[in-house]
């Protein structure tokens, strides 16, 4: 009887650590397929990162590609000028977009100082919304032209972003154009106030206007 009751313990406890013996496979097997999906999960982020790298390679070549096409409507604009007698107009961009943009940029100060000294020469604050409808008029001091470099700078603020901000300057004599400079501060990020400080070279004194002419221009 004794014996009879080993063996059917015998028989429960073989029952058991079979049972015990399933559910470990199947845990191991749940285990190893979560890792499978996890490695899934993990090759198609990868996947997404080599997307992310194309569409921002695409994105910096159009933004080139626009860059330039402004380049050459600048230059195709300055040839224009040089060739045409008539003086520059205070004009506001029909471009229902490029208006926000102006209209949210103001600024606030310009100054300009001899670039070698650090001296003042001029300065002004007397900008507003009516820059962008009519020519504004400054008495700049002769002394400036006796100046080798000449540093300017703008305080300006803007309530839009401006990709790419540049400020083209133009000097006319006689309602010609005849010098023309690019100065390009970039990336302007909405709702900021900035500082843009820019160096101006004189030419040699070989190539210069006679001071005369220059300060009537």
């Amino acid at each position: 009887m004794e014996e009879k009751d080993h063996r059917a313990q015998s028989k429960a406890d073989s029952k058991e650590y079979s049972e015990d013996a399933v559910e470990a496979r199947d845990a191991k097997a749940e285990a190893k397929g979560g890792g499978g999906g996890g490695g899934g999960g993990e090759s198609k982020g990868g996947a997404g990162g080599s997307g992310s790298s194309s569409s921002l390679a695409a994105r910096d070549a159009k933004a080139r590609e626009i860059e330039l096409e402004e380049e050459e409507d600048v230059e195709l604009e300055f040839a224009a000028l040089m060739s045409a007698p008539r003086e520059g107009q205070a004009l506001l961009a029909a471009d229902p977009a490029a208006r926000q943009v102006a209209m949210g940029l103001k600024i606030k100060s310009m100054n300009m100082k001899d670039g070698r000294t650090g001296a003042l020469v001029w300065q002004s604050t007397a900008f507003g919304e009516a820059m962008f409808e009519r020519t504004m008029e400054e008495q700049v001091p002769r002394s400036i032209l006796k100046c080798r470099t000449v540093s300017r700078e703008i305080v300006f603020s803007s309530v839009e972003a401006i990709t790419n901000f540049r400020l083209e300057q133009r000097v006319f004599l006689h309602g010609k154009c005849i010098e023309e400079w690019f100065f390009t501060f970039g990336f302007v990020i909405p709702g900021s106030t900035n500082t843009w400080q820019q160096i101006i070279e004189a030419a040699p004194p070989s190539e210069m206007l006679p001071v005369e002419v220059r300060a009537c221009s």
